[in-house]
């Protein structure tokens, strides 16, 4: 497929907008929408753990745990960290690494880096995410439940992390 180099890789302009049933050549709304996609995916990312494209993020070790952290972020592509540095183990949610030299950190790539590994799901709830703000904010609603039924029930059941 193609590397996710930002949100719009995912999900394009164009599959929103005919998701919207706005025509092509309509352009005054192009940036509205480029920022409803990129603040839904953002929120897909909070909500699913689940990242779009590849980022190093630095991990904290919990020294009152055996020098241990939880990565809820998915998927975990490498890590920068020497691998002799750590064990990890896979758990159900998430996985576990631990320091084997007594590190306060460490670090991992992680993210989908391609558009052919993103489930299809999450293109979906986002076009159901920026159709239900587009048309709420095109009416004036005050937006109360800013979140639709069906976004809400995609995105379920790929939430790593439940309070």
């Amino acid at each position: 497929m193609a590397t996710i180099n930002n949100y719009l890789d995912v999900v394009t302009l164009a599959q929103a907008k005919t998701y919207l049933r706005i025509d092509d050549t309509v352009t005054g709304v192009d940036a509205e929408i480029t920022q409803m996609i990129d603040s839904a995916f953002e929120y897909m990312e909070r909500e699913t753990n689940h990242l779009f494209g590849e980022r190093e993020k630095t991990y904290l070790y919990r020294v009152y745990d055996h020098n241990t952290v939880n990565v809820y972020d998915y998927p975990i592509n490498d890590s920068v960290t020497p691998a002799d540095d750590f064990k990890s183990a896979l758990k159900p949610l998430y996985t576990r690494y631990q320091s084997l030299k007594g590190d306060e950190i460490i670090i991992l790539k992680v993210g989908y880096t391609d558009t052919g590994q993103v489930p299809d799901v999450f293109r979906q709830a986002v076009l159901e995410i920026v159709k239900n703000w587009y048309y709420a904010s095109d009416e004036n609603q005050n937006m109360v439940n800013y979140l639709s039924n069906p976004a809400m029930i995609m995105l379920a059941p790929f939430k790593r992390f439940m309070i």
